[in-house]
C-alpha cells in the first residue's frame, strides 16, 4: 500500500485526537475513494453529452445538405483570412 501525507491546520488535528476512536486513515482513504466516484460518474455524464451533441449535429447537417446541397466550406481557410487580417492591422 502506498504512503501519502497530508497536512491539516493545527485546529483540525486537536479537533480530531478528541476523536480517538475513529481511524482517520480509513475516513480519508473513504473520502478520496467517494472523490473519485463523483468525477468518473462526471465524466460519464460529459461523455454522454457529448455524444448526444454529435448526434444532433450529425442531424442538423444532414437535414441542411439535404435541403441546400454539399457544402463545400473550409474552415481553415476563414481563420487564416481573420488571423492574416489581425496581424495587419498592428
Amino acid at each position: 500500500m502506498a504512503i501519502i501525507t497530508i497536512r491539516v491546520p493545527d485546529k483540525l488535528r486537536k479537533r480530531m485526537r478528541t476523536f480517538r476512536n475513529i481511524n482517520w486513515s480509513s475516513v480519508i482513504r473513504q473520502a478520496i475513494e467517494d472523490r473519485i466516484m463523483i468525477e468518473k460518474s462526471k465524466e460519464k455524464r460529459d461523455r454522454a453529452l457529448i455524444l448526444d451533441a454529435n448526434t444532433t449535429i450529425e442531424k442538423l447537417f444532414a437535414e441542411t445538405s439535404k435541403k441546400y446541397g454539399p457544402i463545400e466550406y473550409d474552415s481553415a481557410v476563414t481563420i487564416r483570412a481573420w488571423r492574416d487580417s489581425r496581424s495587419k492591422v498592428t
